[in-house]
């Protein structure tokens, strides 16, 4: 990334106590209009696992983990099942409760990812689900010396065989101290709003799921560092998602071998929130997940969104768990001011007048829809091997 826009000098945000929101605008951040978009983001993920968990029931036998996947079993939901589950997402509370309080300066180590790490492992604690929360703490040699991460797991049935995986990087690009505060809206404070409100909203739902023992449970990475401190490359960068992979790599995991193989499908939501976003199919193996989600947004006027296939660039979080033998679909944007090679650096202004950095929601409703679709239980029931739906952004 870019060293961050020019600015006056002023109060960190990072320093703002995290439980305590930042002091509103004198007027109202977004209209509400503009923030349903962003929650169907959610809802796409959201009906994809209502979905899942919805029609468990129906049975299907145990596969064993490394088989070839068998023909692809993709359902979806009625438009009044959609309009349930969206009518659970509340826009404000997206905002309000979960957006806002994320919008500091969180760097690895500094007081500011403390503070959102606490309050990432409070929110969910709060759920009536019973998450089980897993804080995985570790040092690690950075260009800045040693730095202390720390990556939040949260798994809803941790006895459950297979797991759908959501994850997100919730560390901020690191500038130096003299540049203007970044707060990293899109990149990726976002995402890990979108993903609290996802679990709040469906919270009654994941926990009929959980009583019933579902054999694909749901699964919440908050990674740290994903950024590089430095200068991006194999040691600076993805400090998170490396040490969480080995550490998933070592730990069994019934019915095994280790809890990285069981996951079966990895999300990774990045870069969301910008305006005129477009995404990319990366890889083969979960093309046809790409197309399913392209084909949803067609048929709510946003297939525009969904371009076609493209090279993986730069190693993302989703990357490091590839040596497992898992898929993993993207879903990540590219903004078109921008352009694919650089990140939506929002700027200073946009964030003294929004404090969101430059969040724009009209395109939300793309994501929410297809992702409710296509990642449902039945889907999942039917895998034989592990896969990991990655939602990542084609750039670099």
């Amino acid at each position: 990334m870019r060293s961050g826009s020019r600015g006056r000098s002023r109060l960190r945000l990072g320093e703002r106590g995290l439980l305590e929101p930042p002091s509103p605008p004198k007027r109202r951040l977004l209209p509400r209009a503009q923030l349903l978009p962003l929650l169907l983001l959610a809802l796409a993920v959201g009906s994809a696992l209502y979905t899942i968990w919805s029609g468990w029931h129906r049975g299907t036998e145990e596969l064993p983990v490394g088989r070839e996947l068998r023909a692809p079993v993709i359902g979806s939901l009625s438009e009044a099942q959609l309009r349930r589950v969206i009518g659970q997402l509340d826009p404000q509370r997206l905002w309000s409760n979960y957006l806002r309080p994320l919008l500091v300066v969180r760097t690895p180590g500094s007081p500011g990812s403390l503070q959102v790490r606490k309050f990432l492992e409070a929110t969910l604690r709060t759920l009536t689900a019973g998450w089980h929360v897993e804080l995985d703490p570790f040092t690690a040699s950075t260009p800045l010396g040693l730095l202390n991460f720390g990556n939040v797991v949260a798994t809803l049935d941790r006895g459950a065989a297979r797991h759908l995986t959501l994850a997100c990087h919730y560390d901020s690009k690191f500038f130096p101290p003299s540049s203007a505060p970044f707060v990293g809206a899109t990149d990726s404070a976002v995402p890990c709003a979108l993903l609290l409100e996802l679990a709040q909203a469906l919270d009654l739902e994941l926990s009929r799921a959980k009583e019933q023992a579902a054999p694909v449970t749901l699964q919440l990475l908050f990674l740290d560092g994903e950024e590089a401190l430095k200068e991006w490359g194999p040691n600076d960068s993805l400090y998170g998602s490396r040490h969480l992979a080995q550490v998933m790599e070592s730990a069994p995991h019934s019915p095994g071998p280790t809890r990285i193989q069981a996951i079966e499908l990895l999300v990774l939501l990045d870069l969301l929130g910008a305006p005129h976003p477009t995404f990319y199919s990366h890889f083969p193996r979960t093309a046809r997940w790409f197309h399913r989600l392209r084909s949803i947004g067609k048929g709510h006027g946003r297939g525009r969104y969904y371009l076609g296939c493209r090279r993986a660039g730069r190693r993302w979080d989703a990357h490091v768990f590839l040596r497992s033998p898992l898929s993993f679909l993207s879903t990540s944007t590219v903004s078109k001011e921008r352009g694919p090679k650089h990140k939506m650096i929002p700027q200073q202004s946009n964030v003294n007048k929004h404090r969101g950095c430059g969040v724009r929601q009209p395109w939300v409703p793309t994501l929410p829809l297809p992702l409710t679709s296509c990642v449902n239980l039945d889907n999942w029931l039917h895998l034989s091997e592990p896969q990991f739906l990655s939602v990542k952004w084609a750039q670099w």
